[in-house]
């Protein structure tokens, strides 16, 4: 079911150049309305199928992170606009 307002966007985390990241990374929003956000592993889906198909969490882990990009799913719900995440967690 959609919220008016639910956004999902596609992001991504990587190490730099010859870097990995040994065992998960935990991905989660910290500080002021962090309600209002979720995020969810990417399972290849679309603008049109990621709101409503994907599994949105609080926190989520990824593993094999290293220079490549690791895509995972963020959405917001917009109540005022002013609202904004207050950053990730590692």
């Amino acid at each position: 079911m959609r919220v008016r307002g639910q956004k999902a966007v596609k992001c991504a985390v990587r190490c730099e150049s010859g870097f990995h990241i040994d065992g998960a990374l935990t991905i989660k929003f910290v500080g002021d309305h962090t309600d209002k956000w979720k995020v969810a592993i990417n399972n290849g889906y679309t603008v049109d199928t990621a709101l409503e198909s994907a599994d949105w969490k609080d926190s989520i882990e990824l593993s094999d992170v290293g220079d490549k990009n690791t895509i995972f799913l963020g959405q917001g719900n917009q109540h005022s606009g002013r609202e904004t995440a207050a950053g990730c967690e590692r």
